[in-house]
């Protein structure tokens, strides 16, 4: 999965790694990041004078509320990567697989804790299983960090 180009999705965007990874992306090449947050008008100053450029779009999206979600969907369905950075990884990964497996080749990089991985990856070797037939249309990446992402890419 290359970053140049790339239309992301990047949740709790708003503190810490997420906005390490909104702003890496955009050094890195990417077409869009939609900076995901509870509240948008809590990005960090480097998100926000990256959003002038137009590259980062801020989404109001709290990954616990199911409406929150599908309004994402809606807003973000040109995803070709989703970054989980905050909990309710799995419910996220359910509800973007569809259009990630659409818009392939696309993938998934989850930001969990050790113990929630084990969960994370029964979840995401389900999500190939329900691609049928379409190898290669969705990579999934574990547990990362900005830095070996894009030493990766």
């Amino acid at each position: 999965m290359l970053i140049r180009g790339a239309t992301v999705l990047v949740t709790e965007a708003d503190s810490g790694i997420g906005a390490v990874f909104v702003e890496t992306l955009v050094a890195e090449g990417a077409h869009k990041v939609y900076a995901g947050a509870r509240d948008v008008t809590m990005l960090p100053e480097p998100c926000s004078e990256i959003m002038s450029s137009q590259i980062v779009i801020p989404l109001e999206l709290d990954v616990n509320d199911g409406a929150s979600v599908r309004r994402a969907l809606d807003v973000a369905g040109d995803v070709t990567l989703l970054v989980n950075n905050a909990g309710a990884t799995v419910e996220m990964c359910r509800a973007f697989t569809p259009i990630l497996v659409a818009n392939s080749p696309a993938a998934i990089i989850n930001v969990c804790e050790v113990p929630k991985f084990a969960e994370t990856g029964e979840l995401i070797a389900g999500a190939f299983d329900a691609v049928e037939g379409k190898e290669g249309s969705l990579s999934f990446v574990g547990n990362t960090t900005p830095r070996n992402f894009v030493a990766g890419a």
